[in-house]
């Protein structure tokens, strides 16, 4: 061996190979930054170049335009290839909605179109690419010059990578200048171009044969309609007031260019024919400058299939009796073969879930019939239902149905009954002002439970709880009943509105107008004003009216209705008095001759009244309860009187006034005649009759008999006034079971109204009518209903042997039998 003469160790080895790694990464990291520092430089240096090159070449076309220059801002147009021919994606789908934009110059010789095309819904290879189209001019005839097309031309390109272009055209005409703006964006670099050109020519004194345009665009640019439909297009026109004044013209076509079916005013108003092409894009409507027809604008229109334009179904809230049916009519618009398809009927409760009670039949049929079960649920809008459209099942319409045991079981209505001054204080002034008496009628309740109103409003205008409005007692001894106090309220028209809870469940919102008169104030100079024991007046009744705080003579006082021809109360209006005057056969209301004893006026029994006004014979008609009226009296006060045969569908308002003996009018006041309705009043709202307490208890033919009795609002029924089998009167009572079982045959009712008398809640005796009920002590429904109606109420021709029809009131009493 030779001594002294040794290799490298692995560690040395190991050490050596670290560090020269180490400097070699140091030395290629040096290189890689230098590499992008170079390639980030080369992009900057290559987009500057381009957008350079680029801005250049349009600042040299733009400089020195001699006619025009006009400026169409991004719209949505066709994408074109190099080769000019529309681009297309890569799926090979050709792009008409690109955001395009347009330049053109005008000079004597050809005109320019320098056109940008940038990204749209779809990607394709020339987006963001700027295109040049030159074409040559012409001249007319007469030597006029005729500006090119340049969009016949084939393209050339200009710049890539430009996704922004836009020109400010605002200063070419005061200032000659052009501000041109780009950017050019490669990959992860942008550079901006913002040059400001100084026109050589000033185009106003150049081409006078040529108007001025900037540019021109549309609204909307894009629409949607179906077969048969119109669209409203305008455009927006800016240049010189003379060239802009001239307008435009319009057009329309397919995207191809060919003739289509549909057409467009030149008010712009799109009609798309009801056979029209349908697809997307298909049609194009072109707006043209009339001032320079090289200015267009275009919107694009897609045409959709027409079917159905609308659908409804009537009634839309119906109540209907359980067992009993209800027909349905659907009204359908739209295309007609799309109409005839017809529709498709479903009936579900109202949530929408399945009802196995009540069925409708499957037709196709636009009118369609509701069966409802005798076990169908009972309530306020219970079921559902909705017609559908075959042709387009995205349109529907639905109703909703309220089912009942009995009819109008769930009605609930507010009426006024006497309506009368009362005196108040405000600010230490005595006033005058208006009362209103309210009453609530409910139909059926869930009387276990008893209904309660939980709320009365008043609404002004629609809007609720207005300022000097206050009743009376906020939790009256009746449930049914309120007094609105409306203070310095007059001459108005408002609506109360109740919230009525008929069961856990069922809340009805009824509601009344209320005509406040123009009730003269009080204060301290004593102003005169007619005073009254109410200002409702019944038919077959009379009113007495007082003038009072008048100092003049009292006796050269006249009274006048002065609206009663107006409200076709009296037809002649004699201008004598009542003591001789003439009575005319066709007057309706007016004032008695005397006010007697019992409060009426005097009358002739042997006043004659023609069958044309009565509907009855003379030998049917009770004359003694006619009574004679008069159109004026005299004196400090006054009867006023209607007559028994006012239409009782019909409501006046009549104006009471008086006058001195110069007819200077000294103070006027409202007389309401109101539209007559049958209810059960309080304390005949339902009845609980247990079957115990009854059984062997004198009943004779094993039935029980209860009278039931009924009030009339809007017609007094006192002073025999009506007597039983009067014609002029017809009211039919029925009884109809609350269940499924069948009436017992001891369990009916007496179909005649009676005339009664009974106690009311005064204490004082009042002629009333009555019904008598008889129920089997063996009946089975542990829940009747009394209903009536007016019998001369006969189908819908609302005539019947020659006289008027009245109304058929529904509302029901229910029985408790248990």
């Amino acid at each position: 061996m030779r001594i002294g003469k040794k290799g490298f160790t692995l560690v040395e080895v190991i050490v050596s190979l670290a560090i020269m790694t180490i400097v070699a990464g140091s030395v290629g990291a040096f290189i890689v930054a230098g590499n992008n520092s170079y390639l980030r430089g080369n992009k900057e240096l290559t987009l500057q170049e381009e957008a350079q090159l680029a801005a250049n070449q349009m600042i040299d076309l733009i400089i020195d335009v001699e006619k025009d220059i006009n400026f169409t801002p991004d719209h949505t147009g066709t994408a074109v290839d190099l080769d000019g021919s529309t681009a297309k994606d890569a799926a090979g789908n050709e792009i008409t909605t690109a955001h395009v934009s347009e330049l053109r110059l005008v000079n004597n010789e050809n005109t320019y179109m320098i056109r940008w095309q940038g990204n749209a819904s779809g990607d394709y290879a020339t987006a963001n690419q700027v295109y040049l189209y030159e074409v040559k001019n012409t001249t007319d005839a007469d030597g006029n010059l005729v500006v090119g097309d340049p969009a016949t031309a084939t393209p050339a390109l200009m710049a890539e990578h430009v996704t922004s272009f836009s020109v400010d055209l605002s200063q070419v005409k005061d200032k000659r200048k052009v501000i041109l703006n780009m950017t050019f964006t490669y990959q992860d670099r942008s550079y901006d171009i913002a040059e400001t050109i100084k026109l050589r020519n000033d185009l106003e004194k150049t081409g006078t044969a040529y108007a001025w345009i900037s540019a021109l665009t549309i609204d909307p640019p894009s629409a949607t309609l179906p077969q048969g439909k119109i669209q409203q297009f305008t455009y927006n026109l800016s240049g010189d007031a003379e060239a802009v004044a001239k307008g435009v013209t319009w057009s329309v076509s397919y995207a191809s260019g060919a003739n289509c079916k549909s057409t467009i005013n030149q008010d712009g108003i799109l009609k798309v024919d009801d056979e029209e092409t349908i697809g997307t894009n298909v049609l194009v409507v072109k707006c043209t400058a009339k001032a320079d027809t090289s200015m267009v604008a275009y919107a694009y229109v897609t045409v959709e299939e027409r079917l159905i334009d609308s659908i409804s179904i009537t009634p839309k809230d119906v109540e209907v009796v359980r067992g009993k049916s209800q027909a349905f009519e659907c009204t359908l618009t739209g295309k007609e073969s799309a109409v005839a398809q017809g529709v498709k009927w479903k009936v579900t409760y109202a949530d929408g879930s399945t009802t196995t009670f009540s069925t409708m039949p499957n037709v196709s049929d636009l009118i369609n019939t509701l069966n409802i079960s005798k076990s169908e649920s009972i309530g306020v809008k219970v079921l559902k239902v909705t017609c559908m459209a075959n042709a387009d099942t995205t349109k529907s319409d639905s109703a909703y149905v309220t089912v009942t045991a009995v009819a109008g079981q769930f009605q609930a209505e507010l009426i006024r009954n006497v309506m009368k001054p009362y005196s108040y204080t405000e600010n230490g002034i005595k006033k005058m002002g208006w009362s209103v008496d309210l009453e609530c009628l409910t139909a059926w309740a869930d009387y276990d439970v008893y209904p309660q109103i939980v709320n009365w409003e008043v609404l002004e205008d629609g809007v609720p709880n207005p300022k000097g409005y206050s009743f009376e007692d906020t939790t009256p001894a009746s449930r049914y009943k309120q007094l609105l106090k409306c203070s310095n309220n007059i001459n108005k028209t408002i609506t109360v509105r109740a919230t009525v809870k008929l069961s856990a469940t069922i809340t009805v919102h009824p509601e009344v107008t209320v005509d406040i008169p123009n009730l003269l104030t009080i204060d301290s100079s004593d102003k005169p004003y007619i005073d009254g024991n109410q200002f409702v007046l019944s038919r077959n009744s009379m009113v007495t009216c007082t003038l009072k705080n008048y100092s003049g003579d009292m006796s050269k006082v006249t009274w006048k209705i002065t609206n009663d021809i107006e409200e076709g109360l009296a037809q002649s209006n004699p201008v004598k008095d009542n003591f001789g005057g003439e009575v005319g056969l066709s007057r309706r209301v007016g004032f008695s001759r005397n006010i007697t004893s019992d409060g009426l006026g005097d009358y002739e029994s042997n006043l004659v009244i023609d069958k044309a006004v009565t509907g009855f014979a003379d030998s049917e008609v009770d004359y003694a309860a006619t009574r004679s009226v008069f159109p004026t009296a005299k004196g400090e006060t006054v009867g006023v009187y209607a007559k028994w045969y006012i239409n009782w569908k019909e409501e006046h308002v009549l104006t009471l006034a008086a006058f001195d003996d110069n007819d200077n009018e000294i103070a006027s006041t409202y007389l309401l005649i109101p539209r007559c309705t049958f209810y059960f009043s309080e304390g005949n709202r339902y009845y609980n009759l247990n079957k115990n307490d009854y059984k062997h208890d004198g009943w004779q033919n094993g039935v029980y008999d209860k009278k039931v009795y009924v009030d009339l609002y809007g017609f007094e029924t006192g002073q025999g006034a009506f007597k039983t089998g009067d014609k002029g009167l017809k009211v039919i009572g029925s009884l109809v079971a609350g269940g499924t079982e069948t009436l017992k045959s001891g369990t009916y009712i007496d179909p005649n109204i009676h005339c009664d008398t009974r106690v009311n809640d005064k204490n004082e005796t009042v002629f009333t009518y009555m019904i008598h009920l008889y129920i089997d002590r063996e009946e089975k429904n542990d829940t009747l209903f009394v209903t009536f109606s007016d019998s001369r109420v006969k189908g819908d021709s609302g005539e019947e042997g020659g006289h008027v029809s009245y109304q058929k009131p529904e509302r029901a009493l229910t029985i408790f039998w248990r």
